[in-house]
């Protein structure tokens, strides 16, 4: 699997000399094993922010040891990778799997780098990311992901998306926890649920990823 691809292009409104003029951006996914050093000691400071905290099973503060722990095991284990996700040059978000099992089940989780983007579209920009590493890449039959229920607007989503609630749970903390699985595959990304969404992306031919 390429460590570092451009999942798709986009074009939108942006200032340019104080002019509304219409931009191409790209969308890129870059692992572990890929980021520098500068990148990899942030993910610690994205991953302590309280609004990522709040809607994580440990709550605690990261300390430098247990990441850089963390980063070991992620390195050297074959199932399990995680994702930057940068819009051109600058990162939005953090997405990681998980492969549960030899058919083609695949576990999920991804989060924002910056309350500042939160309710502007990049949410889904970097969930839609995930979507085709998950099916393009990962290939996977079927994914899960968890919501704690503190997670509201995620709720929200899932229950938009007609997503299937699997099992539920109280985590330590006491809170519920509540496991879905995506009810749509690859075929679904091309879907009429999307429609407006592709109205505005312009993504690159599946035959044309660019490993960088």
């Amino acid at each position: 699997m390429p460590l570092a691809i451009c999942l798709f292009s986009f074009t939108g409104f942006s200032k340019v000399e104080g002019k509304n003029e219409m931009v191409k951006k790209r969308i890129r996914a870059i692992s572990l094993d890929r980021l520098d050093d500068e990148t990899i000691a942030q993910l610690r400071i994205w991953r302590n922010q309280d609004f990522v905290r709040k809607q994580m099973h440990n709550k605690g503060l990261i300390s430098q040891q247990e990441h850089q722990k963390w980063v070991r095991n992620v390195k050297n284990d074959s199932k399990r990778d995680v994702f930057v996700i940068f819009l051109d040059n600058e990162p939005i978000g953090v997405c990681q799997y998980k492969i549960l099992d030899d058919k083609g089940t695949i576990e999920l989780g991804d989060y924002l780098i910056s309350e500042d983007y939160k309710n502007k579209g990049f949410g889904f920009i970097v969930t839609y990311a995930f979507w085709q590493i998950a099916y393009q890449l990962l290939h996977a039959k079927k994914a899960y992901y968890e919501v704690i229920e503190t997670n509201t607007l995620m709720l929200k989503m899932t229950h938009r998306n007609n997503d299937e609630l699997v099992r539920e749970y109280v985590n330590e903390e006491g809170q519920k926890v509540y496991c879905y699985t995506f009810n749509y595959g690859p075929e679904d990304l091309q879907s009429k649920k999307y429609k407006l969404f592709h109205s505005l992306i312009i993504e690159e031919p599946w035959e044309d990823i660019l490993v960088i």
